[in-house]
């Protein structure tokens, strides 16, 4: 039984390989519906981002009998809402046994941990096409765990990647998913949440339009609250003294990827140096967010920034996000994080000359950087495009070092996204629901 169980795990994760090689083909169908459809698209999506103010949080049922739980989460940020959520459990019924995929933070946590998938993040086509073996291995001994020791609960943490597939084999065991943190398909594929729907049995957005998005596919959704602003929260208030102090402070965030660093410090050196001609006492921090990116970062600085003042900072990013006025960030959660802090700040990504093209076919959201998609309205320069980034980075810096006030209705915005999203409880709120379920 034992070697036909094996031989028919085997076969499904060569179907779902085979299935992944070959996606380009409905890919490519439903990149052409959407450009036909993309005006629509947009209506709709305009009409759920103008009822962000009116979404309030879902509170879970009475909770059910929830032996096991399994917990996926191959990145950094959501390592570390999937820890606090597993606290959340092990807090309400600390005789769960909780086992999953992830990292540093869910082990702390008290989860048996299988694998260890943030220390193998990768991005780009040959990183992953050179790990395609070791994530076959991985999906196969998922198999056998889902067939041989079945939890009650799967619980994917975004990283739709490998979580859509497990997700899809762990239904079809008669397994519940409960997915924490949508994938932001929402963005410019809007025709994946279907897909999702199809997989899971009730979605936790962290975002407020999202329930109303995925809702409207058939999937129970409940928006919780966002974990971040609760994990900011708990870790560290933040500081309500900040004004206007000389010599002042901009931050480079230039991303927590290698690629990231190479493709954006360089134009944010740019951008500090011109601004640095007219305000030469401005002083300049870039927090490091590990080891694995510092020497790319000290190249970076060696080649592009030598005759630039630049304080790099280990281990403290929260720290010296409170102490900043003005900030450089690579679009991401980082850019929520300087919300937090209520730091006006330039969101920044670079693009190549086709992926600016589909982004005006594609994208629905009349946003990209997350800050203004939760604000509903641009309230922070967004400059995620192909060319130069510098000179209009450079450009916001002056019009707020100019201009206090400009600064201060900055500030004022990014509070309001701030209280739309501190809503405390958010892991425990999520805890209940898997509980519920």
């Amino acid at each position: 039984m034992s070697a036909m169980g094996d031989i028919r795990r085997t076969l499904e994760t060569l179907w779902v390989a085979a299935a992944a090689l070959f996606a380009f083909v409905p890919f490519a169908g439903n990149l052409i519906l959407s450009l036909l459809l993309g005006r629509r698209a947009r209506r709709d999506m305009a009409t759920l981002l103008s009822d962000l103010t009116a979404t309030p949080v879902d509170e879970p049922g009475p909770p059910g009998r929830c032996r096991r739980v399994y917990v996926i989460a191959g990145e950094e940020s959501g390592d570390l809402h999937a820890a606090n959520l597993v606290r959340a459990l092990l807090a309400a019924d600390p005789t769960v046994e909780i086992r999953g995929m992830g990292g540093p933070r869910l082990a702390a946590a008290g989860v048996h941990l299988d694998h260890d998938l943030v220390s193998m993040s990768v991005m780009g086509v040959w990183p992953v096409v050179r790990s395609v073996g070791l994530y076959f291995r991985l999906f196969r001994r998922l198999l056998r765990l889902l067939d041989e020791a079945p939890p009650d609960v799967f619980v994917p943490v975004d990283y739709p990647g490998l979580n859509l597939r497990v997700a899809r084999a762990a239904r079809r065991r008669g397994i519940r998913v409960v997915w924490y943190i949508a994938p932001q398909v929402w963005a410019w594929a809007p025709w994946r949440v279907r897909r999702i729907a199809r997989c899971v049995d009730r979605m936790l957005s962290i975002l407020p339009f999202e329930r109303g998005l995925f809702a409207r596919a058939g999937l129970p959704t409940a928006f919780v609250g966002h974990p971040l602003f609760e994990h900011l929260e708990n870790a560290a208030a933040a500081d309500p003294g900040r004004g206007d102090r000389e010599p002042e402070i901009l931050g480079l965030l230039p991303g927590s990827r290698r690629s990231e660093v190479r493709e954006l410090l360089p134009a944010m050196l740019r951008a500090a140096r011109e601004v640095r001609g007219e305000w030469p006492d401005l002083s300049l921090v870039l927090p490091c967010r590990g080891e694995h990116v510092r020497a790319e970062i000290e190249g970076v600085l060696e080649r592009e920034g030598a005759d630039l003042p630049v304080r790099v900072v280990e281990g403290r990013t929260h720290e010296e996000m409170r102490g900043m006025d003005l900030a450089l960030v690579a679009s991401g959660t980082a850019s929520l994080e300087l919300a937090y802090y209520g730091v006006p700040m330039v969101v920044m990504y670079r693009i190549s000359r086709l992926a600016s093209l589909l982004k005006r076919l594609l994208v629905i959201t009349p946003h990209v950087a997350l800050v203004n998609v939760v604000a509903g309205k641009r309230i922070v320069p967004e400059l995620v495009q192909a060319g130069d980034l510098a000179t209009p980075a450079a450009a916001a810096l002056r019009a707020w070092l100019r201009s206090g006030a400009e600064r201060q209705r900055t500030r004022e915005a990014l509070a309001a996204v701030r209280e739309r999203l501190l809503v405390g409880g958010a892991s425990r709120r999520a805890a209940g629901f898997v509980r519920a379920l």
